[in-house]
């Protein structure tokens, strides 16, 4: 179905496609806006799953769709998403996807896998790797970081929550006892408040340590466990994210990541964890953070 172009609507084109969003347009011929931000927008079905639009520069996911605009945007073309709101209308289609002044033509996606080849990483890189990404980690701090945003009681209230629920993570991980690191994760889903908690994003990335140093079966069956007790505990947005990590599904800066791992490449790494740390106020720094934990609870190294 062709809903019409008038003269200042934005044409686009979806590129990259992941399954799980191909998956959702396939189901659904209506839905509502969820959020929506200068470089993408989410759209949330009636049953509660959500599609990630998202401009071609922050790079695929594992439920998003990258779409390009004709014409780049300038003083006199606005962003993709400028007139969007979350009242906007939205209509589906097989062909394309109309939001508000927004055409996204389908036709030329091209499927996009979202899961990294977790199990072509070396075990013998990964000692050096978390010592390397660990001091970027630590030398990390952005003007914008989140925790410099909230005040001192604030932080007061979330360290000791944190730690606590850490604490019960990696003593359950360095004793195999999925029983009581499902306690920990319990206590860390929700952690920090926002769309994506620090806590859930920091679990996240600890899911993804546990899809580097373990074969895809351990890993899967320890993150899904996990993902079933924080997903219930946090905003829907967070548990899509939690639910696809436990998939071992990651965004584009993961794969480079992974990649970079693979082919021992520090430069690469370092490339792509600083990539990472970018995202959100703080998500990609609080998702390296339990990337990292997680392999120090694994080495048995005392962690913070």
């Amino acid at each position: 179905m062709d809903f019409g172009l008038v003269e200042t609507d934005k044409k686009c084109y979806a590129r990259l496609a992941a399954p799980a969003a191909v998956d959702w347009l396939s189901r659904r011929s209506e839905a509502r806006v969820l959020q929506v931000f200068s470089r993408s927008c989410n759209l949330i079905s009636s049953g509660g799953s959500i599609l990630s639009l998202v401009s071609t520069e922050l790079g695929p996911g594992p439920f998003a769709i990258t779409v390009e605009m004709i014409g780049s945007p300038s003083k006199d073309m606005p962003g993709i998403w400028e007139d969007v709101t979350v009242f906007s209308r939205v209509r589906i289609s097989p062909e394309q996807i109309q939001i508000a002044s927004v055409h996204i033509n389908l036709s030329e996606a091209e499927i996009w896998n979202p899961k990294p080849a977790w199990e072509d990483i070396s075990p013998g890189n990964l000692a050096q790797v978390y010592q390397l990404l660990h001091r970027l980690l630590c030398s990390y701090s952005p003007s914008s970081n989140a925790h410099t945003t909230i005040n001192n009681e604030q932080l007061r209230a979330f360290v000791p929550k944190w730690m606590a629920a850490w604490h019960e993570m990696s003593a359950g991980l360095q004793k195999f006892d999925i029983v009581q690191a499902k306690l920990g994760a319990k206590k860390m889903a929700g952690l920090g408040g926002g769309l994506t908690p620090a806590g859930d994003d920091f679990l996240m990335g600890f899911i993804y340590s546990l899809w580097s140093q373990w074969d895809s079966k351990m890993a899967h069956t320890w993150a899904t466990e996990i993902v079933k007790v924080a997903s219930p505990l946090t905003t829907r947005l967070s548990a899509t994210w939690l639910k696809a990590a436990a998939n071992g599904e990651a965004t584009e800066n993961w794969h480079r990541l992974v990649n970079a791992l693979i082919n021992s490449d520090p430069d690469n790494l370092v490339s792509a964890a600083s990539r990472i740390l970018a995202v959100g106020h703080s998500s990609g720094s609080d998702a390296l953070t339990g990337y990292i934990a997680g392999f120090m609870a694994l080495s048995r190294v005392q962690s913070f």
